[in-house]
């Protein structure tokens, strides 16, 4: 069986060690989009149906892109697609040791095209499931299969700026982030920042503990942005007030680089009104495993 958006013919690509194919479903992208509509939600329901009612071991998820742009940006283009597609069939009850997921950037198009071409057959993600009676004896897997990276870990500079009453400062240190992708737009985040308080009437070390929740939107021209929303603690040496404190947060992912702002609103200092908050900055480079 196969299925396919606006009548467009799919192919069938090679995507890791499986069985052989019994079904075959193509999801189309819009331009440097990986978000999912409700055009796309039928299709998903029915490839889990044919996962179920075949006795399935595998079900394999391979994103792709067209070639406009460098092809670093490609293949992160094409594995948040992947990505969006198979944290949807976890949700609709597929196994996780069920899902193979990759993605090729612009490699293996659909169609040939120029480089640089808006080529909609190639914004793809093809789901092809395999039966458990006919599988294969295990082989070495290919190896544009990969593993999904969930895991982030940034270090970078900090710099912010207490606008306290009376006994304004700037903090500069360092600042170190973990964070789990939940799903391709969904981040929580724990996050320490080590710091010197410079400007106050009594200067001294202190630290930022934060954990956060973050909202990415979708990649414009090799750029994801984000929002989100953190809670913490603040602790300063010196005169300068810390405590509990939430506030919003702002970022911009680009490859492995990210710039975040973050506003703190302390909660349980009296004399600290909304607009008596820190203002902070990160910029680092963040690894995945």
């Amino acid at each position: 069986m196969h299925r396919h958006l606006f009548a467009i013919p799919a192919i069938i690509l090679a995507a890791a060690p499986v069985a052989a194919q019994t079904g075959v479903t193509t999801l189309l992208f819009g331009f440097d989009s990986a978000r999912l509509t409700a055009e796309h939600e039928p299709l998903i329901d029915a490839a889990v149906a044919d996962f179920r009612a075949t006795g399935a071991t595998a079900i394999s998820i391979v994103g792709h892109a067209d070639s406009v742009g460098a092809p670093e940006y490609n293949r992160a283009l094409s594995q948040r697609r992947a990505e969006a597609v198979s944290a949807t069939l976890l949700r609709r009850g597929v196994p996780q040791d069920a899902l193979v997921t990759a993605w090729r950037g612009e490699e293996d198009p659909a169609t040939m095209t120029a480089d640089g071409v808006r080529e909609p057959l190639n914004r793809r993600v093809v789901i092809s499931i395999a039966e458990a009676e006919t599988a294969p004896a295990p082989v070495a897997p290919v190896a544009a299969v990969e593993e999904v990276n969930r895991f982030r870990l940034i270090v970078a500079p900090f710099g912010a700026y207490n606008n306290q009453p009376g006994d304004d400062s700037y903090f500069a240190g360092l600042n170190a982030t973990a964070s789990y992708d939940l799903t391709p737009n969904l981040v929580i985040s724990a996050e320490q920042a080590g710091f010197y308080s410079i400007g106050s009437d009594d200067e001294g070390f202190g630290g930022r503990t934060a954990a956060g929740l973050d909202l990415q939107i979708d990649q414009l021209g090799g750029v994801l942005p984000y929002v989100g929303a953190n809670v913490g603690y603040t602790y300063i040496d010196g005169s300068a007030d810390g405590g509990l404190f939430v506030g919003p947060e702002l970022g911009l992912r680009m490859g492995g680089f990210e710039v975040k702002v973050a506003y703190d609103i302390y909660v349980d200092e009296n004399d600290r009104d909304i607009e008596d908050g820190v203002l902070s900055l990160t910029l680092g480079y963040g690894l995945r495993f």
